[in-house]
């Protein structure tokens, strides 16, 4: 097996070895409760908005600018049919599209509640597994400075989900603007999963995507489990916790940026 592909399998192992971590920590188990709560109710929000508003003005804008017009004579549905047929697929492609980067919001808003439970969780989490937290020590400052890097990831993810949605418009776009969803997710799921263990270290966004990148064949492992685990019927109303389980866990075993603290503020390290 070559380096990367154990690397792979290592971050996808990272999800079930935090099901079996969270398994034996049951004093975790109420923590665990309240993101995945928080989290349902935010999905069936998001699918209510999409079907109650949103698909019957996306469909009748995919309608009209997909459309094609009956033929004169009858021998002219020796084309027109197969164009109709391509249009239909095109407009239920870019439907799971937008269901897919709605999908993709709900996640980051559903992580964007329950991030005082999901942080309090990797703390403990961290504590038990090294008897200490490290985490940047500034007060309002260090405040102000981990809400910068947290508006920098849902622009960065606003950003790629808007580029997707672009191209998913241009003719020919939609399967590879599908398969860009697909990869997108796989890269943003560890940046935003390790985000809480790097957020309490002071690590800025930008060291953040290059820590990442260093290790991108785990990384990429773990984000294509992150993403199976989220497309899975009721597990993905539980992944929040395994994800930032497995998250956290991974940069205690990977080993964090080191040295890259933001001006003015220090990182302490609270015992237990």
């Amino acid at each position: 097996m070559t380096r990367a592909m154990a690397a792979i399998c290592a971050g996808a192992g990272s999800i079930d070895s935090a099901i079996r971590f969270l398994g034996r920590e049951r004093r975790l188990w109420l923590l665990c409760a309240a993101p995945s709560i928080t989290t349902l109710l935010v999905f069936i929000a998001a699918t209510f908005a999409y079907f109650e508003w949103a698909l019957d003005p996306l469909t009748a804008l995919l309608s009209g600018a997909l459309s094609v017009e009956a033929p004169a004579a009858w021998y002219g549905w020796l084309w027109v049919g197969p164009l109709r047929a391509l249009s239909w697929a095109l407009q239920i492609l870019l439907a799971i599209v937008f269901f897919a980067l709605l999908y993709f919001v709900f996640v980051a808003v559903g992580s964007i509640l329950a991030s005082p439970f999901l942080d309090a969780l990797s703390r403990r989490i961290e504590r038990i597994e090294r008897n200490s937290v490290q985490e940047i020590d500034g007060g309002w400052r260090a405040l102000l400075w981990s809400m910068g890097q947290e508006l920098r990831r849902a622009s960065f993810l606003v950003g790629g989900g808007l580029a997707i949605a672009l191209l998913g418009l241009i003719p020919g776009g939609q399967l590879p603007a599908l398969i860009g969803a697909g990869a997108f997710a796989a890269f943003f799921l560890p940046l935003e999963y390790t985000g809480f263990v790097l957020d309490r270290r002071g690590i800025r966004f930008r060291e953040r995507r290059a820590w990442l990148w260093k290790h991108r064949w785990y990384m990429l492992g773990f984000g294509s489990a992150a993403l199976i685990t989220l497309a899975v019927p009721i597990l993905n109303f539980l992944c929040l916790p395994i994800l930032v389980t497995a998250g956290t866990r991974s940069v205690l075993d990977l080993g964090a940026p080191s040295g890259l603290e933001p001006t003015g503020i220090r990182v302490s390290t609270e015992s237990r």
